[in-house]
């Protein structure tokens, strides 16, 4: 980490840096299995148990920002309470949400597009099969 990167950490709040890393973290989405990203979007907020994540911090990374109120600290986000992030690298697309109907889900592809077309059809197929798994 850089000398300015270390400075900028350092002025943030604790809660503020880990919604920083976590959501670096997510933007690499073959560093995990898509099981191991499934089980971290279960992780984050499991409540009752004891999450990973406070739920202060959840709510700064997923707060809107001003200048566009569908996107957060990393995570796209909407006004039914849903937030997710989309990856990419050379060959793969990743997808993980966090879904207000309790449910959270990870989907990696073995592919990659240069535009959102791949991240909404993964979106809308995902949210299908949730759709149908809820009943």
């Amino acid at each position: 980490m850089g000398a300015s990167r270390r400075a900028f950490m350092a002025g943030l709040s604790r809660n503020a840096a880990a919604a920083l890393a976590v959501g670096a973290a997510l933007a690499r989405p073959a560093v995990a299995a898509g099981v191991d990203r499934a089980a971290f979007a279960g992780a984050l907020d499991r409540a009752p148990l004891r999450p990973v994540l406070k739920p202060e911090t959840i709510r700064a990374m997923t707060t809107p920002s001003k200048a566009n109120p569908g996107y957060a600290r990393g995570w796209r986000v909407n006004r039914a309470g849903n937030w997710w992030h989309t990856g990419h690298l050379a060959g793969t697309t990743g997808l993980m949400v966090h879904a207000q109907n309790g449910f959270r889900w990870a989907a990696l592809l073995n592919t990659r597009h240069r535009n959102d077309a791949i991240d909404q059809e993964l979106e809308k197929l995902t949210w299908s099969i949730v759709a149908r798994a809820n009943g």
